[in-house]
């Protein structure tokens, strides 16, 4: 959906967006910990979602309670 958003806003993708995907055996193998979200993802997602409202796929609390469940996890992974 997020990409969605950006062909219909004409953006060009920030250069750092490109991504090698590996297999989840040689991801688990190769890290020493849960995954952790970039810095700052879970703000700007809270100042920019409505991309994820169109088609009613997600809903406004929805989306804030996944936003509170994931900023808790990543302080509970820190402390």
């Amino acid at each position: 959906m997020a990409g969605l958003d950006g062909i219909e806003k004409e953006m060009e993708p920030h250069p750092r967006s490109t991504m090698t995907f590996t297999s989840s055996r040689r991801r688990k193998r190769n890290t020493s910990g849960p995954p952790r979200l970039p810095l700052g993802v879970l703000d700007n997602l809270e100042k920019d979602h409505a991309y994820l409202l169109k088609g009613d796929v997600f809903t406004e609390d929805l989306i804030a309670v996944w936003i509170e469940y994931k900023r808790k996890r990543e302080d509970d992974m820190i402390g």
